[in-house]
């Protein structure tokens, strides 16, 4: 059984875009837990997925929009 202590390193690790490989790795290292565990961590503090493809942060409202400029000559 894992604590929250755990499900709160792991979401820290997750929210500053480390990678899952590296989160797992460490989890197992640090608190002696199998990999079984581990994935089960991270699954449950991991970032759903907007479900429509595109990555989250991807809105157009968040883009920069492109500026178009009439040309001199």
């Amino acid at each position: 059984m894992y604590t929250r202590e755990l499900e709160r390193q792991a979401r820290s690790f997750l929210a500053q875009k480390m990678d899952v490989a590296y989160v797992r790795h460490y989890l197992m290292e640090t608190y002696a837990i199998d990999q079984k565990t581990a994935d089960e961590i991270i699954a449950k503090v991991a970032p759903a997925g907007t479900g429509r493809g595109k990555p989250a942060g991807a809105h157009e409202s968040v883009r920069a929009a492109v500026v178009k400029r009439s040309k001199f000559y």
